[in-house]
Formats: C-alpha cells, sequence, structure tokens
C-alpha cells in the first residue's frame, strides 16, 4: 500500500524529490569527476615520472654499457699486444732453435764425417803397416847383408891365416 500511496503523491512533491535527487545525484558524479580527474592527473604524473625514471635508466645503462664496451676493448687491445709481444718472444725463440739447430751436426753429415775419418784411419794405417813391413824388410836386408858380409870377412881372414901359417910356395 505504501506504494500505492506514493503513487498517489502530487505530482509536484514527486518533482521535489527528483530534483532533490538529481541534486544528489550529480554533487556525487561531480565528486566522482573531480576523483577520476584527481586520478587521472596523479596516473598521468606517475606515468611521466615512470617514463623519466625509465629513461634516466636507460641512458645509465647505455653509458654503463658503453664504458664496459671500452674497457672491454681496452682489455682486448691490452691482451692482443701482450699476446703479440709473447708470440715475437716465442718466434724468436724459434728462431734461435733454429739458428742453433742449423749449426748442429745432421746425421747424414756426421755419418759422411765418420766414414772420411774412418778411410783416412784405415789409410794411415796401412801406410803404417807397410812401412813397418818395409823397415822389417830393411832390417831383414841390412841384416842378412851384415851378415854375409861376416861371412865374407870371416872367410877373407881365415883365408888371410891360412896362408900365413903355409910356407910360401916356392917354386923349384
Amino acid at each position: 500500500m505504501a506504494s500505492g500511496a506514493s503513487s498517489q503523491q502530487p505530482e509536484g512533491l514527486n518533482n521535489d524529490k527528483t530534483s532533490g535527487i538529481e541534486a544528489i545525484l550529480r554533487e556525487k558524479i561531480s565528486a566522482l569527476e573531480s576523483k577520476i580527474s584527481a586520478n587521472d592527473q596523479r596516473y598521468e604524473q606517475r606515468f611521466a615520472d615512470s617514463e623519466k625514471a625509465v629513461n634516466a635508466a636507460l641512458q645509465a645503462a647505455d653509458k654503463a654499457v658503453s664504458a664496459a664496451l671500452q674497457s672491454a676493448k681496452e682489455a682486448v687491445n691490452k691482451a692482443e699486444a701482450a699476446n703479440d709481444k709473447h708470440f715475437d718472444s716465442v718466434n724468436e725463440f724459434r728462431r734461435t732453435l733454429g739458428d742453433q739447430a742449423n749449426g748442429f751436426l745432421t746425421k747424414d753429415s756426421a755419418v759422411a764425417r765418420f766414414d772420411g775419418l774412418n778411410e783416412k784411419i784405415n789409410e794411415v794405417n796401412s801406410r803404417v803397416l807397410r812401412l813397418e813391413g818395409q823397415d822389417i824388410g830393411r832390417a831383414a836386408t841390412i841384416g842378412t847383408g851384415i851378415a854375409i858380409a861376416g861371412v865374407v870377412i870371416a872367410l877373407l881372414i881365415l883365408l888371410r891365416r891360412s896362408r900365413v901359417s903355409q910356407p910360401p910356395l916356392t917354386r923349384d
């Protein structure tokens, strides 16, 4: 019934209630719009601040990456220089070893030299043996000659003694 009673109220009264509700609603809508507007401003400010922070972070990261790349380049350059220096010293050592190895006697050269020395030693040995043989032959010849001379002298002495001890033959 209450609903029937309210429907029976005069139209002007209804209008007052409606206009009061409209005013309250407009007030609430206005308050909500101002809150939305304030929130939009806050969010825009936060977004702008976030964008600035991201840009600042990107710039700082870019600077850090650039510095790291520069440091890495310098480190690589130093490492390459040290590596080149090391390889230079290794190559110099290799050249020294190569020069030293070139001065060494090779196996083939050593064999050839030893064969040559062995031939010379054998030649000298054969000469010595020949000379010793010649000396022995000379000594034997001289000894034989002395022996023959001694025999001849002994025979001559014997002949002379035998002539001296015999009276001279006379011819009659």
